[in-house]
């Protein structure tokens, strides 16, 4: 079973991909579901613009952008090792 990922889980994350995830408040309609809508630092909507994403879904996305930060990161390090032992 699926472990079911905590506000402070997700908030967590999207801070660490340069995010922030916003809990919808007030009552629910056909633009807020209830959920959580993740904006970057210049309040641009990222993902879940009718408040949509599950806590899950935060921490997927925003890890799926830390580690593929790091990757690209690891690549460049690679890149420049190389270009400096020629």
């Amino acid at each position: 079973m699926a472990q079911t990922m905590t506000d402070a889980t997700a908030r967590y994350w999207a801070r660490r991909a340069g995010w922030r995830a916003c809990k919808a408040r007030g009552q629910q309609h056909i633009n807020n579901l209830g959920e959580y809508m993740i904006v970057d630092d210049r309040n641009c909507v990222v993902n879940g613009q009718n408040f949509d994403l599950s806590t899950d879904d935060v921490v997927e996305l925003a890890k799926g952008k830390v580690y593929s930060r790091i990757q690209i990161a690891d690549q460049v390090i690679s890149i420049k090792r190389k270009a400096s032992n020629e």
